[in-house]
């Protein structure tokens, strides 16, 4: 595809094996976590003339280069150029650095190969033998700013002998064939609408990271929502959506991950949005962990992200809750959303028109 590409995949698949196409991603495990999802990606970007590497659960590209054995140059398919031509001597050197450079990438890579075997041995041993194929459990709608559909996020669950396993899939509305095709959509936010109303109301918007725990507290009154894909997948469209707000509350979930996601997603908002506050649960890991714990929503308590700066705000969400002017309730979109039965298959998601799938609810 390009020499960066090439260079990136390679590195890849030398430690984690063989890469899988998922639209203009390719998708490989992560070599910086326990990754039970092969959370990382590369895509190369014509226009800039370089690869991309990303860990969508949030994991540094920077980490992920080392353990691959790269540095940041080797993303770019030009290599810089220099204004005068080198000596003998300095191409000698030159030389003799690129081969300690070359052995001791082939280290790290050596390195990463046997942890990610060590690391791939104890998840097998974890889960046991798998019982079956994956299941659908939702479909989570997104929507566009006027309502239409942009797409769905999926959910699966994989059982094997000693735990179960989710996975998450996208599927972008084709308007033109009325279905569901099994590819990424536009980095829309979940509820769009409702978010553009907030924006409009001047009320208090909550951001989580994923549809369960914005579909709970959306059950609880607020509005509240979310980006496709998870920590590491907010973009500057996802900012433009949210500009103008009086105030969002991020929900960090309780991890690494979670803390890195919302340090991006708060130096994001900054300027966009009138106030950002960031908050955390009480018990457990995230939103949905802390209601089932039988804390209110509005004990969750606040957290500063960044570890070595000191929260200079103290803020609970009660408080910036009751700044907010109460708003009705949400009503779901009058456009059918995607089949919530259970025996429905990723097949029959990506096949099936609104008409059908209104159909498949109201049985």
């Amino acid at each position: 595809m390009s020499p960066s590409f090439d260079r990136v995949r390679d590195a890849f698949e030398a430690v984690a094996g063989p890469g899988k196409q998922s639209g203009q991603w390719m998708t490989f495990q992560c070599p910086c976590h326990d990754d039970h999802h092969a959370s990382a990606a590369i895509a190369h970007n014509q226009s800039g003339g370089r690869t991309v590497v990303r860990c969508f659960a949030g994991c540094d590209d920077r980490d992920i280069l080392d353990r691959l054995g790269l540095k940041v140059v080797d993303l770019f398919d030009e290599p810089m150029r220099r204004e005068a031509p080198l000596s003998a001597s300095e191409r000698a050197v030159r030389k003799r650095a690129g081969e300690r450079a070359r052995a001791e990438a082939e280290q790290r890579r050596e390195a990463t190969r046997a942890d990610m075997a060590r690391r791939r041995a104890e998840l097998e041993r974890q889960r046991g033998d798998q019982l079956g194929e994956p299941e659908f459990v939702r479909a989570y709608l997104y929507e566009r700013a006027d309502g239409t559909p942009a797409g769905s996020v999926v959910r699966y669950v994989t059982h094997y002998e000693h735990l179960d396993v989710k996975t998450f899939r996208q599927f972008r509305w084709d308007k033109t064939r009325k279905r569901y095709a099994p590819q990424g959509f536009d980095p829309v936010l979940y509820h769009l609408p409702e978010v553009r109303a907030a924006v409009e109301a001047r009320t208090t918007i909550v951001l989580v990271e994923g549809e369960k725990d914005a579909d709970r507290a959306r059950a609880l009154g607020a509005t509240a929502t979310c980006n496709a894909m998870g920590a590491g997948s907010f973009t500057q469209a996802h900012v433009d959506q949210l500009a103008g707000a009086e105030r969002v509350v991020i929900v960090t979930d309780r991890d690494e991950p979670g803390y890195r996601h919302a340090q991006t997603v708060r130096e994001m908002l900054s300027g966009a949005v009138g106030a950002v506050y960031v908050v955390q649960a009480l018990t457990g890991k995230d939103l949905s962990d802390h209601l089932d714990a039988g804390h209110p929503f509005e004990d969750l308590e606040p957290v500063d992200p960044e570890a070595e700066l000191a929260a200079k705000r103290v803020c609970t969400v009660k408080d910036v809750m009751r700044a907010t002017s109460p708003h009705a309730r949400p009503q779901p979109p009058t456009h059918p959303p995607p089949p919530t039965a259970m025996s429905a298959t990723a097949a029959q998601v990506a096949s099936r028109s609104p008409a059908q799938e209104k159909d498949e609810v109201a049985r």
